[in-house]
């Protein structure tokens, strides 16, 4: 893993989760720069924030950049205006970003790669109470993670290649948000649906199962009924989503293939990972109408994944600084 006083861009997103200051505290405490940090909140997500102000004070943290979730544009200034001078060792803290912000910080380090010596993945897991769709303590109407659906739209960097000819397939991770997963499938009617069945001891095996068959169920009085398979994948690891991903890509051939990481950040990175390698896999995301400030109420492991040989595989265009601001 990267010595932190080595590390020359830190990307991290405090949010109303206290997991969300592990990794940078952690980062701090064994002498990484200040400097390398770059900070970005969701502008409208207030709610339980304010509670980590004192901590983000005494840790003497940079200037927070507020970004407006519902604007792809406000998302890729953010990402490109840091990455456009990451160099040397770079750690993404990707415990609270969202599944789009991911995406394009991965997208974006991809097209950096020639000016990067190491890219590491750091993820805070939720502790015993789970996600809040998982927290017994909760009352059923607080058990919800998002709600609704704004917009439904590809991940920049990642549009895929389409043919009208072809067969759509859809990729489906699923996790705790069915209405963000249903919303997409019924927007694109894919022709094959590969619904996920997590690996035995994944993070949210049981969770996951059973959206999927309530998922499957559900498309029956929404759209034409796809032919629907099974993809397995570990929850837990980038590494063995990228690998389930790029065996189903083989087995697929010509097909239009998009990817619904709906499941943990650690999937959805190696969906992104994947994705960068096979530029015809499109990465579709739900963007919600609102977000549950009781999400998580507790703190897990840090862990540490080192993504170098992914993003240095990266099937994109290698671009210069003063280049791609108009992606």
């Amino acid at each position: 893993m990267i010595e932190p006083k080595l590390v020359s861009t830190f990307y991290t997103m405090p949010s109303f989760e206290p997991r969300s200051m592990v990794a940078v505290s952690a980062f701090l405490e064994a002498g990484g720069s200040r400097e390398a940090i770059h900070l970005a909140r969701l502008s409208e997500l207030r709610s339980n924030f304010f509670d980590l102000k004192d901590e983000i004070r005494t840790l003497g943290l940079p200037e927070i950049t507020l970004l407006d979730r519902f604007s792809t544009r406000s998302l890729w200034n953010w990402v490109w205006s840091v990455t456009c001078a990451a160099e040397g060792n770079v750690v993404i803290d990707a415990t609270c970003f969202t599944r789009e912000l991911l995406g394009m910080i991965i997208f974006a380090l991809s097209v950096r790669r020639n000016n990067l010596n190491t890219v590491e993945v750091q993820y805070v897991s939720t502790g015993p109470n789970g996600y809040a769709s998982q927290n017994i303590s909760l009352s059923e109407e607080e058990r919800w993670l998002s709600r609704g659906v704004a917009e439904i739209r590809s991940i920049l960097g990642y549009p895929g290649n389409f043919k009208s000819e072809q067969r759509r397939r859809v990729v489906a991770f699923a996790g705790h948000e069915r209405d963000r997963l249903l919303e997409i499938l019924e927007y694109i009617e894919p022709t094959v649906l590969s619904m996920s069945s997590e690996k035995e001891h994944s993070s949210t095996v049981d969770g996951a199962r059973a959206v999927s068959k309530s998922v499957a169920d559900e498309l029956r009085d929404r759209i034409p009924l796809p032919v629907i398979s099974e993809v397995a994948f570990s929850a837990n690891s980038i590494q063995e989503t990228q690998s389930s991903l790029e065996t189903l890509i083989a087995e697929a051939g010509a097909e239009n293939i998009s990817v619904l990481a709906m499941n943990t950040k650690l999937s959805f990175i190696g969906a992104s990972l994947c994705a960068l390698e096979h530029r015809n896999v499109r990465l579709i995301y739900a963007v919600p109408e609102a977000y549950n400030p009781l999400y998580s109420s507790d703190s897990g492991d840090l862990k540490k994944f080192d993504i170098t040989y992914q993003i240095k595989a990266a099937k994109t265009t290698p671009v210069q600084p003063n280049q791609g601001k108009s992606r």
